[in-house]
Parts: structure tokens; C-alpha cells; sequence
């Protein structure tokens, strides 16, 4: 890949706040399948009802996803939330803990973060003294654990709080990208007062393009679709993209 531009080095630097997604941005997946860990467990512990549970449950989250994506595709978010919604009413069901819900987001976490997303995420910090948000259209019981490993300042998800019970409504209704956009920037203004032009966007889906015209660096993730790249200011690549930018923000720095 190409060195990146004087202009794009003075935008970062110029910059207060990098803004994070999560799935397929820091993690290669989805944190909210952290929960087949848990139905492992339950097998191995010899819970055999809430084991056949988590495994009726995911096939009809799978299977429900899918037909949802089908009949809906022009909006994403509305399946991946309620196969969200339904994974934790799935847990729920189950009486699984929250503390167990975390552990599970954390060792998913660890296998599959993004390589050279920790030491990106270290540079960014001590080199050009930027604070790390993260906004996520996940629950914020499977992005605690990865708030705290990246020492991200505060989040945005789209569903607050977790009981032990079966959730009886998690989603009032769906949160479109621009609710979440405007959420975010709420967010961040009341937390640390900074606003979305002082601000790098870090994103692999289309749900998170409303940010581009806002923010001032638009980043693709190494995972991002195409119609994200095609408008990222930064393009990063699936081999090495974060390696190759942290690279590139020490030689600059």
C-alpha cells in the first residue's frame, strides 16, 4: 500500500477522538457470538436443558437472521438486532449470569481481535494523544470487556443493561444508522465535549456511512465492504491493513 498523504497526516493529527466499530472492525466476527462459548459450557457442565435451548436458539437466530436479511435487505441493522434481541432472551431463558456472559465476550476478544488493533490502538493514544470511543449497534454486555482492553474512554451501543430474567423488550424499536450517529455524537459531547469533526471513524459497514460526511477521517476497516472502501479516506487492506497503518502513524508521529 501507498505511504498516506501529508493532508491526511495533518487530519489525524489535527484530530481529538477515534471512534470505533466493533464487529468485523475490531473483533473478525461478531462479539454477540460469544454466547456459543456459553452453550458449550452448559454442555460440558451436563446442563442439558439449557444446553438443547442454546442449541435451538442459535439455529432459529441463524435461520431468523437470514429470512430477516431477505425480506429487509436494504437494512441490515434490523436483522442483526433482532438476532441480538433473540441471543439474549436465548441467555435469559437460560439463567446465564451476566459475570459468564463477560468472561465469554473477553475470550472471544482475545481469539479474534484484528491483528495490530491493540498497538494501533496504543499509538493512536501515546503518540498523538488521541482518546478511544467505541459505537457499536451490539449490546454493551459484549462490549464492556472490549472497552476495558482497549481502554476506550466510554461507548455507545444500542441496548443497555442485562437481566438474568428473559428480557421482555430489548428493542422498543430499531435504532436506524442515524439515530445511532446522532447518539454517538450526543455521547461524546456530553462526555468528553468533543464533537464529530474532531473525530476519526473507524468502520467495515454500511450502516456506519452517515458518519463520513462528519467526521474528519473516514477509515475503512481491513474487513469493510466495498461500498465502504470505496468512500474511506483511509482504505485499509484484509492482510495487513492495521499493521500497515500503525506503521504509517509511528513514521509520522
Amino acid at each position: 500500500m501507498k505511504k498516506m498523504s501529508d493532508k491526511i497526516i495533518k487530519k489525524i493529527k489535527d484530530s481529538e477522538i477515534v471512534i470505533f466499530d466493533v464487529d468485523n472492525t475490531i473483533v473478525d466476527g461478531r462479539m454477540a457470538n460469544s454466547a456459543l462459548y456459553l452453550i458449550d459450557e452448559e454442555k460440558e457442565r451436563r446442563n442439558i436443558k439449557n444446553y438443547v435451548i442454546g442449541i435451538f436458539g442459535g439455529l432459529e437466530v441463524m435461520i431468523g437472521t437470514k429470512l430477516i436479511s431477505k425480506l429487509h435487505p436494504e437494512n441490515e441493522i434490523r436483522a442483526e438486532n433482532w438476532g441480538l434481541n433473540k441471543t439474549l432472551k436465548i441467555l435469559g431463558k437460560a439463567g446465564i449470569k451476566k459475570e459468564r456472559i463477560q468472561k465469554a465476550a473477553e475470550k472471544y476478544y482475545e481469539k479474534h481481535k484484528i491483528e495490530g488493533i491493540e498497538d494501533l490502538v496504543e499509538t493512536f493514544k501515546d503518540d498523538y494523544g488521541l482518546h478511544i470511543w467505541i459505537s457499536s449497534s451490539g449490546a454493551d454486555i459484549f462490549l464492556e470487556p472490549v472497552v476495558k482492553k482497549l481502554g476506550a474512554i466510554g461507548f455507545t451501543s444500542n441496548m443497555t443493561g442485562y437481566s438474568d430474567e428473559i428480557p421482555k423488550k430489548l428493542f422498543p424499536r430499531i435504532r436506524t444508522p442515524e439515530e445511532r450517529l446522532k447518539q454517538t455524537h450526543n455521547d461524546i459531547i456530553y462526555h468528553v465535549g468533543y464533537s464529530l469533526p474532531k473525530s476519526i471513524y473507524i468502520d467495515d459497514s454500511i450502516t456506519g456511512l452517515p458518519f463520513k460526511d462528519l467526521v474528519n477521517v473516514f477509515i475503512s476497516s481491513p474487513l469493510a465492504q466495498p461500498e465502504v472502501r470505496r468512500v474511506a479516506d483511509i482504505e485499509l487492506n484484509k492482510e495487513n491493513g492495521y499493521l500497515w497503518l500503525n506503521e504509517q502513524l509511528k513514521y509520522s508521529s
